[in-house]
């Protein structure tokens, strides 16, 4: 909404663009004719008689607007393949005015540009002198900087264009609209008096285009020079008057995203992207100004900085000023209020405001009185009940201990027993976690699948003969002795669920069997101190039978351990495609992108099933160490999962998202010593997923990403990127596609290696027949956004090599910035007999080892 601000200030869409609208004075050369008449003066001939000397010059003048204004120092920096590095100032007006190579305002053709003049306007600064942004002559041959906007790109007459100049300051400039407007208001450049002509266009002289420098809103019937800016009510572009047509901004924006009309970064985008300081305070101190309520003072300290940063912006200053005394009367005015009010009336009697506010400092000081008492007593109340508490824990410990002390008497007595381990599903849904445990080297192969820490294991009491097996259960929730047919737990009160070998927890029958089979007894899974004490062994293909789901070797004494609800998953095949490049820009650098894919089978819930692990991690820290970062964190979480997804390991359904984060929690610690052990700053991105069956547990730390396309459906982002523009996407500050040229677009503010424990994103997909798993990193989805790689995929969704393969090389096309790696993981319904017999690696970095068991 325009303000029109205190009084004898211009509106708000006038301050604020007034200051970027420029007169341009064009000065035309065209040679002369043998037609001409002696005694008409050289000024005063029209185009087609002059031949009264050698050369002839004619003027046109128009409107130009500031669009863009950078640095070009830092346009050096930030853009160092830009070919116009030396032009930092881009104005937009009509051809009529400024032509690339015709003759502007007159007719017929034939003319040649010999200078262009930019007059700045009186709100910029009223004392400023032109600036010569091109200046030529017979010898030089160097054209201007100009961009003809029409579709022919040819400056034909009544079209658009842009020109640019180099100035070594920065001016405000007249941003795009976003949305039309109903009725946008002209701004034109008038002289100081309201009855005057409007300025000719055709041969106007340099003291005359000196005097229409006033910027103004034009009456709806005023004519228009060629190049007037239409604006809406804050003062951004909508529309460009041209001699004889109105271009919209839309079209305007269309074009100019092809200036320059070679390279890969135009005008807009770099605008976008470059700081401004004289542009961003002047946008922010008008906006101030004009507010209602105004906010003077910060509207004082915006327009300051924006002086700073151009010391010839008088405009900012003649604001500054402004603000300055409107602060000045609100000051005064207030403590005209406050002399003004020492007493109230009440009831018609006047009241004195100090004892007034005597009585009720009084009445608060009470209160707080009061109050403070009130919490003592509830202070001293909270510890007794404390002391009591602690008291009550005190005697309840040394009650646990003599329990203890009983029971073990009785244990004691009993003879000798085995302990065997084996994961249980706990009832506490919320607070169970799977601990992955190493398999001690004295364990049987068949009992080393079985391993969870030794509180949640059943025992078996072997009393005398080993026909006659006394069972004896512990509670899930409390771990307290429980008998075979109690429903719930006599100490806690958990519910125990009944299972159909007649036993309370889920033991299966096969358990007990092997309890009768071993008479003597065997030391128990003892875990080793760490992972690095594993043993190793090389993975091979299962026989047949041992390959064979629990259910169907032992469907009447193992049925207890099927989960609840679910259903046996359909046969699954996973297709993988990889493929890494260096990228172009850093193909003679070690490559910091290092990615691990395998396949195999694992046991879950007495199930064998097929599983993938693909991981994707992305390093940070100079190029040596990031590929040292990268590596090391695929080392590592291959070291924590491998050994425990062993078909001989049976697993709980609802540990294998956790055994995934632990994995990546674990390749965490491990990149944070190796920076603590050589005081190094290096570290990773990862993504990961670990596909078991039809159901994929999906992680990611950093901006690496992984994506689910199916078919008949939108290719989607599965994973959160952890970036700064990532969040400023999701606070609504920028525009999702503003990703990909925000300047601090390379940060991230989550990473392995910089903190002990880091919080890692966890999700969970089911996948169906026909779908593709992506894992990436920035350097694809930098280069190539969403919906070209959700095309490429269909294009080429027979083969994932092929997808994989297309991407790549789609992301060097669009100019390879940065290591590129893709995992690309197709889900296919297979034949019961063409499952996975065994562990196959389809893709590691050369220094990752693989973990072996004995």
């Amino acid at each position: 909404m325009s303000r029109a601000g205190r009084a004898n200030d211009p509106s708000q869409e006038v301050a604020r663009a007034g200051t970027a609208v420029v007169r341009l004075l064009a000065t035309y050369e065209i040679a002369s004719e043998t037609s001409a008449q002696p005694e008409h003066s050289a000024s005063s001939l029209p185009l087609g008689s002059l031949g009264v000397r050698n050369q002839l010059f004619y003027t046109c003048t128009g409107l130009g607007t500031i669009i863009a204004s950078w640095s070009a120092a830092e346009l050096s920096q930030r853009f160092p393949d830009a070919s116009f590095a030396n032009q930092n100032t881009w104005v937009l007006t009509d051809s009529s005015v400024v032509s690339k190579s015709g003759s502007g305002c007159q007719a017929a053709g034939g003319g040649r540009l010999v200078t262009l003049k930019v007059y700045f306007s009186n709100l910029y600064n009223s004392d400023a002198q032109p600036v010569v942004a091109y200046e030529s002559d017979a010898q030089n041959s160097v054209a201007l900087n100009t961009f003809c906007l029409d579709e022919s790109e040819s400056c034909v007459q009544d079209s658009p264009v842009v020109f640019s100049f180099n100035s070594n300051k920065l001016y405000p400039y007249v941003d795009m609209a976003q949305t039309n407007a109903i009725q946008p208001a002209s701004l034109g450049l008038t002289t100081s008096s309201p009855t005057s002509q409007a300025l000719p266009p055709v041969n106007a002289k340099e003291s005359q285009a000196a005097q229409y420098l006033s910027p103004a809103l034009l009456p709806a019937n005023a004519a228009l020079e060629p190049g007037t800016p239409l604006l809406d009510k804050s003062g951004a572009l909508v529309q460009l008057r041209l001699k004889n047509q109105v271009i919209e901004r839309t079209e305007l924006v269309a074009a100019l995203q092809k200036v320059p009309p070679t390279g890969t970064t135009h005008v807009l985008d770099i605008n976008r992207s470059l700081e401004n300081d004289v542009h961003m305070n002047w946008a922010q101190g008008i906006a101030n100004y004009y507010r209602q309520p105004p906010d003077y003072r910060r509207a004082e300290d915006f327009f300051h900085k924006a002086l700073l940063a151009n010391t010839d912006f008088t405009g900012a200053h003649l604001f500054e000023q402004k603000a300055s005394e409107a602060l000045n009367v609100n000051k005064q005015s207030t403590s005209s209020t406050q002399a003004t009010s020492v007493s109230i009336t009440v009831a018609g009697i006047p009241v004195p405001i100090l004892p007034l506010v005597i009585a009720v400092l009084a009445v608060l000081i009470i209160l707080l009185i009061l109050t403070s008492v009130s919490f003592g007593r509830k202070r001293v109340q909270r510890k007794r009940q404390r002391r009591l508490l602690e008291e009550a824990e005190r005697n309840a410990s040394v009650e646990a201990s003599r329990i203890s002390e009983e029971e073990e008497k009785l244990r004691q007595q009993l003879p000798a027993w085995e302990h065997k381990t084996m994961p249980i599903a706990r009832d506490e849904d919320a607070g169970a976690t799977y601990s992955p445990v190493p398999v001690a080297a004295e364990v049987s192969p068949a009992a080393a699948g079985n391993i969870v820490t030794p509180t949640d294991q059943p025992t078996v009491v072997n009393n005398t003969a080993p026909s006659m097996q006394a069972v004896q259960l512990v509670c899930p929730n409390c771990k307290s002795p429980v008998s075979k047919g109690d429903n719930f737990c006599h100490h806690c009160r958990c519910p125990l669920s009944p299972s159909a070998s007649g036993l309370n927890l889920r033991i299966p029958s096969q358990y007990l069997r092997d309890q009768q089979k071993n008479a003597a007894p065997v030391a128990g899974a003892v875990p080793f101190p760490s992972i690095a004490d594993l043993p190793t062994v090389e993975f091979t293909p299962e026989p047949e039978e041992a390959k064979a789901p629990v259910s169907k070797v032992s469907a009447a004494g193992d049925s207890e351990r099927t989960e609840p609800g679910h259903k046996p998953s359909q046969p699954i095949h996973y297709l993988v495609g990889t493929h890494t490049d260096p990228g172009i820009k850093r193909k003679h650098k070690p490559n910091e992108d290092s990615f691990f894919a395998a396949r195999g089978v694992c046991r879950v819930y007495g199930e064998v099933l097929p599983f993938g692990l693909f991981v994707v991690a992305d390093g940070m820290g100079g190029h040596a160490a990031g590929r040292d970062a990268s590596r090391l964190a695929i080392q590592t979480i291959v070291n924590f999962m491998v050994p425990n997804l062993r078909p001989e390991n049976d697993l709980p359904r609802e540990g294998l998202v956790r055994l995934l984060v632990d994995g990546v929690q674990q390749a965490n610690q491990a990149v944070h010593q190796h920076n603590m052990e050589l005081h190094a700053d290096m570290g990773t991105t990862m993504t990961a997923a670990f596909i078991v069956a039809d159901t994929a547990y999906v992680t990611n730390v950093g901006d690496s990403r992984t994506y689910l396309y199916r078919q008949g459906e939108q290719l989607r982002k599965v994973t959160n990127d952890h970036s700064v523009v990532a969040s400023l996407v999701e606070a609504g500050i920028i525009q999702p596609d503003d990703i990909y040229t925000h300047p601090k677009r390379n940060q991230i503010y989550r990473s392995l290696g910089e903190k002990t424990a880091i919080e890692i994103d966890a999700f969970e997909e089911q996948v169906h027949d026909g779908d593709l798993l992506l894992l990436c990193s920035d350097g694809l989805w930098d280069m190539v956004r969403d919906p070209q790689i959700e095309h490429m995929i269909k294009q080429s969704q027979k083969d994932v090599q092929d997808i994989a393969d297309a991407l790549v090389q789609a992301a060097l096309r669009e100019g390879g910035d940065d290591n590129v790696s893709v995992i690309v993981v197709g889900i296919r319904e297979a034949q019961e007999e063409s499952r996975g017999r065994g562990f196959q690696v389809l893709a590691k970095p050369d220094t990752v080892q693989l973990p072996q068991l004995t």
